[in-house]
């Protein structure tokens, strides 16, 4: 019984650690044609992350920004999907610090909406040919520069700290428990 109950807190441990390793970071990019800038959260270690959320606005200075934005980013788009019967391409790995770039052929995929109106198009941030570009749902892709840099935050995200705190409540729950076995009378 003992022995479960270690293995139990050493899952939870896994867990808490593994959830307090996301990292915030600003993301932006420029083009001849589009900006944009925001936030996304990746988790993972060894230099390779999966990116778990993202947010943000794209827009087109000097066009027609009824036609061609400004976006709002409404979401992460998983791997191997379809967006308005389009094939979603991407993968979500963000490679930081990065060697040679910071995303791959595969790149993040997004959904965006246009004032507030879903327009059925996603977008992808991919390198390839030694250049970044922006592909809006399998249409005409640019060149871009395309940087990130992790947010200095002094408090821990709310999902670290319910973490922490489940971690914590099963050590104790696990010493209260061992505490009352030693304490039971012997006959």
């Amino acid at each position: 019984m003992l022995r479960w109950k270690f293995s139990a807190a050493a899952c939870v441990l896994a867990l808490t650690i593994g959830v307090a390793n996301a990292t915030t970071f600003d993301w932006s990019f420029t083009g001849d044609f589009d900006n944009g800038t925001g936030t996304l959260i990746a988790s993972g270690s060894g230099g390779t992350l999966t990116v778990t959320s993202i947010s943000g606005t794209i827009s087109t200075p000097g066009r027609i920004e009824s036609i061609f934005g400004p976006f709002t980013i409404t979401g992460l788009l998983g791997p191997g999907g379809t967006y308005a019967s389009l094939p979603v391409p991407g993968d979500d790995l963000l490679f930081y610090p990065a060697a040679p770039a910071l995303v791959d052929f595969n790149g993040i995929s997004f959904s965006v909406e246009q004032a507030g109106i879903s327009s059925q198009r996603f977008m992808d941030i991919f390198f390839a040919d030694g250049q970044y570009f922006l592909l809006l749902s399998n249409s005409a892709a640019n060149s871009i520069t395309f940087s990130v840099s992790p947010e200095i935050s002094s408090t821990p995200l709310p999902a670290t700290w319910l973490t922490m705190l489940i971690g914590l409540s099963a050590f104790v729950q696990l010493g209260w428990s061992r505490k009352r076995t030693c304490a039971a009378p012997s006959a």
